[in-house]
């Protein structure tokens, strides 16, 4: 009878009855996706402290006022004791290095592989740019009490040497639902920048090139919009490999392109005596063509740059 009364169907009825309580199930359903989406979804864009990263943040992430480039989710309640603050936290670093250096020396490097054990490296993406992904364990103690400490960190390389990082790390184990919340944020992730995001063609404009570009090569301009230049950089084996950058110069009265090949083997390889590295040669178009290949290649680290020098004109 109450059945009868609440939906107005009758034993009688049972199309009725499938439709009503399908309409009921399909509420309920919508009601608590709805539910999940606003409260585990992500939240609205912020630039991360005063880098050109911006991202998208779970919802009831907070930032770390001690760090700002952190944030943490709370500990619901904090009904548990523990001597940390929070049940997950995410650091995102954005770093300028002197130039280009690939994610195969990267991985080498203390900061990165460190102590602890890593049990998986594997090529991913940080927003638009091509990245390598590491899980690591490592043994931390509190106490007396010993603990694993387990961190996923992502990172990659522009081409002009700015290295985006993020580090993530639950308060215990990992588990699928801290890599899909990574995907998400890493995938929110962008650059804003007059010089570091805008379509390539506009950065090869301004350089003066008209070049074919492979689709996965990431180009960004010099460090200011008025100096004539572009820095291109492409992949080895998925991930950034390596890095080429194009300036218009000029040669000063008495100045040849073997002068400013000189001058920049003694900036960036301190080797001043290199008239035997360099070759020179002469265009079909009268242009001349200098380049310099480091003394020692093959013996020294393969990433150290060569350089070229195209002349049609002083």
């Amino acid at each position: 009878m109450l059945f009868e009364v609440y939906t107005g169907a009758k034993p009688g009825r049972p199309r009725l009855l499938l439709s009503v309580t399908g309409t009921l199930l399909a509420g309920a359903l919508g009601l608590a996706w709805f539910q999940v989406h606003t409260t585990a979804g992500l939240g609205p864009e912020q630039r991360i402290a005063d880098t050109p990263l911006w991202v998208r943040l779970p919802h009831g992430w907070r930032p770390d006022p001690r760090n700002p480039g952190r944030f943490l989710l709370p500990i619901a309640g904090r009904e548990r004791r523990t001597v940390y603050e929070f049940e997950r936290q995410i650091q995102f670093e954005y770093v300028r290095l002197p130039s280009f250096v690939s994610l195969e020396t990267l991985l080498r490097l203390p900061v990165l592989s460190g102590s602890g054990q890593l049990t998986d490296v594997s090529r991913t993406r940080l927003g638009p740019y091509p990245a390598v992904q590491i899980q690591k364990i490592e043994p931390r103690r509190v106490g007396r009490t010993p603990l694993w400490r387990e961190t996923i960190t992502r990172f990659t390389c522009l081409p002009r040497g700015q290295v985006i990082k993020v580090v993530y790390e639950p308060l215990e184990k990992l588990r699928p639902t801290d890599q899909a919340i990574l995907d998400e944020v890493c995938a929110s992730l962008r650059l804003d920048g007059p010089t570091l995001s805008g379509p390539p063609a506009e950065f090869l404009r301004r350089a003066g090139l008209k070049l074919p570009l492979d689709p996965e090569w990431q180009v960004v301009g010099t460090a200011f919009e008025e100096t004539p230049g572009v820095y291109i950089g492409g992949l080895t084996d998925g991930i950034p490999g390596w890095s080429l950058a194009i300036f218009r110069t000029w040669l000063a009265s008495g100045r040849t392109p073997r002068d400013l090949l000189t001058d920049f083997a003694a900036r960036n390889w301190l080797l001043w005596d290199v008239s035997d590295a360099i070759r020179e040669q002469t265009r079909a178009d009268g242009a001349t063509v200098a380049a310099i290949q480091h003394p020692q290649f093959g013996r020294a680290d393969p990433l150290i740059p060569a350089a070229w020098v195209v002349a049609q004109s002083a």
